[in-house]
Order: structure tokens, then C-alpha cells, then sequence
């Protein structure tokens, strides 16, 4: 496989895992949800506060993950380079990558 193929396949792998912890993240959103209903009681406004802050916090973690991700990507383009010129494996290349995301996705959840 060439160079390009190599990273479209990463990338797309990186998509991939990332899309999937889009559904613990909507779980635990419900779950704040529910906490926000029941911390604020009847009042709208305290409801609202909540809810602003919860998602504020969801977006910020979800903006860091994206920046991490592109750094992997952009780090493994960098090390699939390297290793091609060399006619080495990129499999060690491809395998940190896949650790740092999975490393990163649970931090993200760790962080909701």
C-alpha cells in the first residue's frame, strides 16, 4: 500500500472510533440530564443553568479529543514517512496510534 493509502485507512480508523463513543457520550448525557431534572425540582431556570453547564463541559472534552486525534494522525503520517523510507513496517506506527486514541477516548469518558 502506498503512503496515502496507509493514512486514509488510519484516518478513517480514527473516525470510526471516535463516532463510536458517541453513543456512551448521549448515555451519559441523558444521566445529567435526569440529575439536572431532579437537582432543580420545578424551577426552569436552575434546570437551564445546569444543563448549560453539563453540555458546556461535554464540549469542551469533545474539542480536546479532536485536537488529540489530529495530533495522532498528524504524529503517524510522521512516523508512516519515516518508516517508508527506511522499508520498515509501519504496523509499530499504526499501533500507537490505535492505543493513543483508545487511551484518549477513555479519558474522554472518564471526563463526562
Amino acid at each position: 500500500m502506498d503512503l496515502q493509502q496507509e493514512i486514509n485507512q488510519l484516518t478513517t480508523y480514527l473516525h470510526h472510533r471516535i463516532a463510536e463513543k458517541d453513543e456512551k457520550t448521549f448515555a451519559k448525557i441523558a444521566n445529567q440530564e435526569t440529575k439536572c431534572l431532579e437537582y432543580s425540582k420545578d424551577d426552569v431556570e436552575s434546570y437551564v443553568k445546569c444543563m448549560k453547564k453539563s453540555r458546556k463541559a461535554i464540549e469542551y472534552h469533545e474539542k480536546m479529543l479532536r485536537f488529540k486525534t489530529d495530533f495522532i494522525r498528524g504524529k503517524a503520517i510522521e512516523c508512516f514517512s519515516q518508516k517508508m523510507e527506511n522499508d520498515e513496517s509501519l504496523e509499530p506506527c499504526k499501533q500507537e496510534a490505535k492505543a493513543q486514541v483508545e487511551k484518549f477516548i477513555n479519558d474522554f469518558r472518564n471526563s463526562i
